[in-house]
């Protein structure tokens, strides 16, 4: 085992772009999304900010490396690239180029219906449809898009 990044203050998450070349992690303390080169070549030491999450809340601390939590945790993408990031909010969804394409609400609870935060996700079964896990139970999402179909997440 070698280690190729370092200086993430708080990672969770991690996922490689469809064609490889990029690798996602989340900063569950930060305000994004961070990407790193990994194509051969490249210096996959310098992460840069992909995309602004919409979920960052302040944490009461005096701190500055702790005075946010995004709840980033999970994350997967699909057969075209966009990025799912489970955090606080939901799913947020990016495009490839780190845009905020909007946010799949984690709503569930039986008769009384709650925003619950999802933990973690992946694209499985047929069809690669997306499932998401949170408070103690896993859910099949219906969407139209499918994931990554030449490796298992």
């Amino acid at each position: 085992m070698k280690k190729v990044i370092d200086g993430i203050p708080n990672p969770n998450g991690v996922q490689l772009s469809p064609d490889e070349e990029t690798l996602y992690a989340n900063n569950k303390d930060g305000d994004a999304l961070l990407a790193f080169d990994v194509k051969t070549g490249r210096n996959a030491d310098q992460p840069r900010n992909f995309a602004k999450y919409k979920s960052v809340t302040q944490k009461d601390s005096k701190d500055p490396l702790l005075a946010e939590d995004n709840g980033a945790d999970g994350l997967a993408v699909d057969n075209d690239g966009r990025v799912d990031v489970a955090t606080n909010v939901g799913v947020e969804v990016f495009s490839p180029e780190g845009d905020l394409l909007g946010v799949i609400p984690a709503i569930w609870g039986g008769e009384s219906l709650m925003l619950r935060k999802p933990q973690n996700l992946a694209f499985a079964g047929p069809g690669r449809r997306p499932y998401m896990v949170g408070a103690g139970a896993a859910f099949k999402v219906q969407t139209l898009t499918q994931g990554v179909s030449k490796r298992a997440k």
